[in-house]
């Protein structure tokens, strides 16, 4: 009920006759705090082993103390189907006509089954049932208890209690008389009636010492295992120490090995590189690049394999022609025929005619060489002209008259020439 009414009067739990197929569980007496009425509120259980279809109430309402307060009323629980442990009568309302109500008797008269039998009480004598006592009250071992609940169930509760027609169940389920067996949970109260207390104890004692007995073999054999575990990991883990050494040391004596290749690859090149090989020699630096001195020997090897190559491509030139008279070399002489050797880095007169006048120095040599450029020259009426120009201590040769037809495929080259003189008697 909400806080609209206020709880006058409460009736002993468990209410019962010797042969009432029902019990009183709980009532109450309320007052509606907004009409001033007062009413009774029941609870009823059927504990038998027929359905209830109807139910009859007497109920005497008492003043503050305790004196009747008019005649009994009767009251009627109608279209029922309780079976058995079903509850009914907490949502009818039985309203008492007097006002100054403050509690109240009451007892059933009368039980409908299903099957049209009746029940008739015949006392008005009803009187609440003991409540079963807990094991952990009755038993106060924990160790007991439990050795209680080993033996007959993980749902026993309660110590069983007989009491006038009914006996409560160790779960607690109240049950009749004549039934042997707990209706709910099947178990027999005759075992329940006769437990060996010193047995149980004795049960108790044996199950304990085994349990620690376990415990204690369990405790060892989880020792064992932590053991050998341990042995397992100091075991394993030396091994990939001592695989992680042996791997080190592969390691190491891999690159002692690689080194000593490196080095041994790096002497044989330099040898060669003395030797003037230098293709094999920059072929070897090529696959030791990060070898300290490497990279100067390949950059050396790089410009001298350039410069024999531009040697072989330029090994001599044949010109026709004659000097300038501005380099005092010699006298003009359209036969004077000179050689350019690159190999040799010189620049040589060949022929000249007889009237040909030799000065001091009749032979150049070549200290450094850049061709600009090569290309044809045309010849009419005469030679080309060869001029030779000191500029800046280089001597530039140049070309100025176009070949004849006969001499079209002659290739000169114009460039710059840094020489030095090579100084000889006059003939």
């Amino acid at each position: 009920m909400s806080e609209r009414y206020i709880k006058l009067f409460s009736l002993p739990e468990n209410l019962y006759t010797i042969g009432s197929p029902v019990i009183i569980v709980a009532g109450a007496l309320l007052k509606d705090s907004q009409t001033g009425k007062v009413l009774a509120q029941l609870k009823l259980r059927n504990i038998d082993v027929k359905s209830i279809k109807a139910a009859k109430v007497s109920i005497s309402p008492l003043d503050t103390i305790g004196n009747p307060l008019g005649a009994e009323i009767e009251y009627q629980y109608l279209d029922l189907n309780e079976n058995r442990d079903g509850e009914f009568g907490t949502k009818s309302p039985i309203f008492l006509t007097d006002v100054a109500t403050r509690s109240f008797t009451v007892y059933i008269t009368e039980v409908i089954f299903t099957d049209n039998t009746v029940w008739q009480s015949q006392t008005e004598s009803w009187e609440s049932l003991s409540v079963p006592v807990t094991l952990d009250e009755a038993l106060k071992d924990k160790e007991l208890v439990a050795q209680y609940r080993f033996k007959f169930g993980g749902d026993c509760k309660y110590e069983p209690l007989i009491q006038n027609d009914l006996w409560y169940c160790s779960c607690g389920e109240l049950n009749h008389k004549e039934e042997t067996s707990c209706y709910k949970c099947k178990k027999m109260v005759s075992s329940l009636l006769s437990v060996d207390m010193d047995s149980l104890k004795q049960d108790r004692d044996i199950r304990i010492a085994a349990e620690q007995k376990k415990a204690a073999e369990e405790k060892i054999a989880a020792d064992i295992k932590a053991r050998r575990t341990k042995k397992t990991v100091i075991f394993v883990s030396a091994i990939i120490i001592l695989l992680i050494s042996v791997v080190s040391i592969f390691c190491v004596v891999k690159r002692n090995k690689e080194e000593a290749l490196r080095l041994e690859a790096y002497t044989a090149a330099v040898a060669l590189y003395n030797a003037q090989q230098y293709e094999d020699a920059l072929e070897i630096f090529n696959e030791i690049p990060e070898y300290p001195g490497s990279e100067y020997y390949r950059y050396s090897c790089m410009d001298h394999i350039e410069e024999k190559q531009a040697k072989e491509n330029f090994a001599g030139y044949w010109f026709w022609g004659t000097t300038s008279d501005d380099m005092h070399l010699y006298e003009y002489n359209p036969y004077d025929q000179f050689y350019i050797d690159f190999e040799t880095q010189t620049i040589t007169q060949i022929f000249s005619s007889p009237t040909k006048q030799y000065e001091k120095v009749n032979s150049f040599r070549i200290v450094g060489a850049t061709v600009l450029e090569t290309k044809s020259f045309r010849h009419s009426n005469g030679t080309a002209t060869i001029y030779w120009h000191f500029i800046d201590g280089e001597v530039i040769v140049s070309f100025n008259r176009e070949a004849s037809e006969e001499h079209k495929s002659t290739m000169v080259c114009v460039g710059k020439y840094k020489i030095e003189p090579i100084w000889s008697e006059v003939e």
